[in-house]
């Protein structure tokens, strides 16, 4: 059987979705039939690793779309604050409108409850309502 630490790297490259051909590759010295056994031999470790995996994956890939949802709400307030501290006149409202409502868009349902509208929005919802 093969030492430990070439064990340890077996069953961590497998928890990561790699097939045994890739394993083989990556640990170097072993065959894929060996990399098949060393994974018959440890189902139950084998799986605690997969969930292991599976939970840290789903973890960062919550707090990245969080952080993207945060992004984009201040980016929202920003253009919000600055929309109603300018003077439009010169540039048609159905750009701007337009603009406000495609960045909205991109944010997902799950981002929470959104603020009330402000002064401008429910002008701008008159105009083209």
């Amino acid at each position: 059987m093969k030492d430990a630490e070439t064990i340890e790297k077996i069953l961590e490259f497998r928890a990561r979705g790699l097939s045994y051909e890739s394993i083989s590759r990556l640990v170097g010295n072993v065959s894929p039939s060996t990399v098949y056994r060393v994974i018959r031999g440890k189902r139950a470790e084998l799986e605690e690793r997969k969930r292991i995996f599976n939970d840290t994956a789903r973890e960062q890939f919550g707090l990245s779309m969080r952080e993207k949802v945060e992004r984009k709400r201040k980016l929202l307030e920003k253009l919000g604050e600055s929309i109603d501290a300018l003077d439009f006149s010169a540039v048609p409202p159905e750009k701007l409108l337009k603009f406000y409502l495609d960045l909205v868009e991109t944010i997902p349902e799950t981002a929470g409850k959104c603020e009330p509208m402000s002064e401008m929005e429910e002008n701008l919802l008159k105009v083209f309502g």
